[in-house]
């Protein structure tokens, strides 16, 4: 998370299974309208997904375990980890234009920092992957990366309706 200003701002949790972190707003965005209640509601789902989150989480709502809450699924408590920052609004949604003209760049140093030797996908000896803006190139391995194949690294691919 401290791989990335806004990200390093936010409180985390422990949700009993993983780590919860929270982007707290310095003051309550007014939602006076049905197109700010659409913008926000696509720039928390851009938030969310730009870290590896539960693919199968339902919303924000699952994203804000209380503290000292149970988790019905293991029994444990999810307990406070660390101290957040208020951000402005205007910072979450500086990071959702950011994302859209360099999202393979933003999230490939966030995941990974920006040192990417050997390359993370193939990993051949001597491989190095060079970020840009909308993908990476494995320039040893002669391959192209997107940002799926940084998620693959962390995470087992979602299952497909075929294999459900």
């Amino acid at each position: 998370l401290d791989r990335h200003p806004l990200y390093a701002s936010a409180e985390v949790r422990d949700s009993g299974c993983g780590l919860h972190a929270l982007i707290l707003f310095e003051a309550p965005v007014p939602l006076l309208t049905e197109g700010e209640r659409d913008k926000w509601a696509a720039a928390i789902k851009v938030v969310q997904r730009a870290l590896p989150t539960d693919p199968f989480a339902p919303g924000i709502t699952a994203m804000t375990r209380p503290v000292v809450s149970v988790n019905s699924k293991n029994g444990r408590t999810a307990p406070f980890l660390k101290t957040g920052r208020p951000v402005h609004p205007a910072d979450v949604l500086k990071l959702v234009a950011d994302l859209q003209r360099r999202k393979f760049k933003i999230i490939a140093e966030m995941l990974l920092g920006s040192t990417l030797d050997p390359c993370p996908v193939c990993k051949k000896p001597g491989s190095k992957l060079g970020i840009q803006d909308k993908s990476g190139v494995c320039y040893t391995g002669g391959h192209s990366v997107k940002v799926e194949n940084l998620f693959d690294i962390f995470f087992a691919p979602r299952a497909t309706a075929k294999e459900k």
